[in-house]
């Protein structure tokens, strides 16, 4: 203990080492006054981020501090005096460490204490998400912060000055934006994907530039927590085996235990995991199906039979595990299509007698044989992932219009154009019995039929959990995410309901409305209705993304421009003179100029009358250019 103090006093006595941890100190509560100071009560999730925005200067703070700690140390007089006792180096350099770990926990705590009392400021009320807080300043803050002291103390006991300021920085380079901006002008300049190398180093919260998910919070996804535990043990073994030069057999033995941690930790962080990384890496949500979609065709082929019954039995985990059991009322086919998102691998399908069927999975596509006369039943147990549309310990974002489970026939789920998933739907409302294990409540279209089970009429299942409520606004029952109280607040969807009913000029019923994500979501998908509930990302202009619901998503960019002509022509002449500074080479792509060209030939109601035809007639396959250069 006496040692210990020792060591403290060393720190504290070092005017370089004291002043600069004051200063440190003293800007973190700076950033976290400031951010307090401008508290707004209509999000939650922007003062944890400001909080996580810092984890790279932490790193950086404390590389170079343990440098500098651990290196003068070396050759001060209380080394020289510790060297005389047994195992007395090894001793000293645990002190240091010791001391560094307390300067972490300062730090660490000082951010717990401001975004804990913005939790209660902002009055959130949900345990989970203080939990979230808590959990997000240990692994953001500590952990990295630990990555950059132990990274220091390996760099002092090895290299000499200017090679260990070489390298210190050139990790930072590595951990930091700069080597993904790096990445990203190599593939959109070479085809060549180092995303990979830049995933590696990695250590930060991803998506701190990208608008916060409410839903799903911030990625503390086990795959993140492998690799920061990685470079914490692989920095640790190189410095323990360098305390073992002396053949300190003790130092020996932890220098393995610590590599064994770290072989461990990476062989689980290459694992295959959902995600869920909002960024311009090929492999993200924001890219990779539309990269994937744009270089693979697609298959439309119906089928010959129906699913009249789905049995699933899903479990999320890093991964969405199923096993579905589907009920045909054909059971004379020689062979099966059905489509499944690529991203689920089949690993068995059996028959109702558990009988092994060949298939062939290719992509969306699965083909399975019949080797029994008279098939009732199909059972393909697959596990896979979702760039995009997640399912993994912190959060479940399935719509029903993406197809994570079987559906008949091909099917094209992609559209390029659009640059989001088309809204696959069974073609009529059909019997679905799912029990779904996961670690948060789930939230369902369908009624409950026990603790986790699932059981109704429907033509899309979804299923959503994460950072989420339900309330009930004129009769339906909206899942909305709590953290956001700009637009998802009791009283303000009770307003929006309202406002939806009285507009609302049909039959349809609608029992409940989830509020999806923000995951870049096309136009399209952003609202979609079923049978009886709806998926939106916004109800603030719900009435006319609810009408668009009954235009073909193919033309709705001509019935936009249409309306803008009709009741906005300050909007569509702005089109115009945006169209005249497009390159030629785009011309197809020019609605507005053609359209405006038709009804100086023709004339306005002459125009109008046949594209408001066009645009309801969905036997019309022609493209929106096709149809305008035809108008005559």
């Amino acid at each position: 203990m006496q040692n210990l103090k020792l060591t403290a006093k060393l720190f504290v006595k070092d005017t370089f080492l004291t002043l600069s941890f004051l200063a440190f100190f003293i800007y973190i509560n700076y950033r976290e006054i400031k951010s307090s100071f401008a508290l707004n009560v209509n999000d939650a999730l922007p003062y944890l981020e400001i909080s996580l925005r810092l984890s790279l200067f932490c790193m950086v703070y404390f590389m170079f501090i343990s440098y500098e700690f651990f290196y003068k140390l070396k050759s001060s007089n209380l080394q020289e005096c510790v060297d005389a006792t047994d195992n007395g180096s090894n001793m000293l350099y645990g002190y240091q460490f010791i001391v560094m770990l307390g300067l972490n926990s300062i730090i660490t705590l000082t951010f717990m204490i401001y975004n804990t009392v913005t939790y209660f400021i902002l009055d959130i009320n949900h345990t989970e998400y203080l939990i979230h807080i808590i959990f997000n300043i240990f692994v953001n803050i500590f952990l990295i912060s630990l990555v950059g002291i132990v990274l220091g103390m390996c760099v002092a006991l090895v290299f000499k000055r200017l090679k260990a300021y070489l390298l210190l920085t050139l990790f930072v380079l590595l951990t930091s934006s700069i080597f993904e901006s790096i990445a990203f002008t190599v593939f959109n300049t070479t085809g060549h994907n180092i995303y990979s190398v830049f995933e590696f180093f990695n250590l930060y919260s991803p998506a701190l530039n990208w608008t916060p998910n409410s839903n799903f919070g911030f990625s503390l996804l086990p795959y993140r927590i492998e690799l920061l535990l990685f470079w914490i043990f692989a920095f640790l073994t190189i410095v323990l085996l360098k305390l073992s030069r002396n053949n300190k057999t003790s130092m020996k033995i932890l220098a393995a235990f610590s590599a064994i941690l770290c072989f461990m930790n990476i062989a689980l962080y290459f694992q295959p995991s959902s995600k869920l990384m909002m960024s311009n890496n090929p492999s993200a949500c924001l890219t990779n199906d539309v990269l994937y979609y744009f270089n693979t065709e697609q298959k439309e082929e119906e089928a010959d039979f129906e699913i009249t019954k789905y049995d699933l039995d899903i479990e999320v985990t890093n991964l969405l595990s199923v096993k579905a059991k589907l009920t045909l009322n054909d059971g004379n086919l020689p062979d099966y299509k059905f489509t499944l998102y690529r991203g689920y691998e089949v690993l068995k399908a059996v028959d109702e007698n558990n009988m092994i069927l060949k298939f062939h999975q290719n992509g969306d596509y699965i083909d399975i044989e019949n080797n029994n006369s008279d098939l009732s039943e199909i059972v393909l147990t697959y596990t896979g992932y979702s760039p995009k549309f997640y399912s993994n310990s912190q959060g479940i974002c399935l719509p029903g219009y993406f197809p994570y489970y079987p559906h008949s026939g091909y099917r094209k789920i992609f559209d390029i154009e659009g640059q989001g998933f088309e809204k696959v739907l069974l073609s009529k409302p059909t019997d679905f019995h799912v029990n779904i294990k996961a670690n948060k409540k789930v939230y369902c279209n369908l009624e409950k039929d026990g603790n986790s089970s699932y059981a109704g009429k429907c033509n899309g299942i979804t299923f959503m959990s994460g950072f989420l409520d339900r309330t009930t606004a004129s009769g339906i029952e909206v899942i909305y995410p709590y953290l956001n109280n700009f637009e998802f607040t009791p009283e303000k969807i009770d307003a929006y309901i309202k406002t939806f009913l009285q507009s609302k000029n049909d039959t349809q019923i609608i029992k409940k409305i989830f509020i999806l994500p923000n995951l870049n979501l096309s136009g399209y998908e952003r609202t979609v209705l079923y049978s009886d509930y709806m998926t939106v990302q916004q109800l603030i202009n719900l009435p006319v993304q609810y009408e668009l619901q009954f235009i073909n998503h193919k033309k709705l960019e001509l019935y936009r421009l249409m309306n803008f002509y009709q009741y906005d022509k300050t909007c569509f002449n702005s089109l115009l003179s945006y169209e005249t500074t497009i390159p030629s080479e785009f011309d197809n792509q020019k609605y507005a100029t053609v359209f405006s060209e038709k009804i100086k030939q023709l004339s306005e109601s002459e125009v109008l009358e046949k594209t408001n035809a066009y645009i309801n007639d969905d036997s019309d396959k022609r493209t929106i250019m096709e149809f305008l250069k035809q108008l005559q």
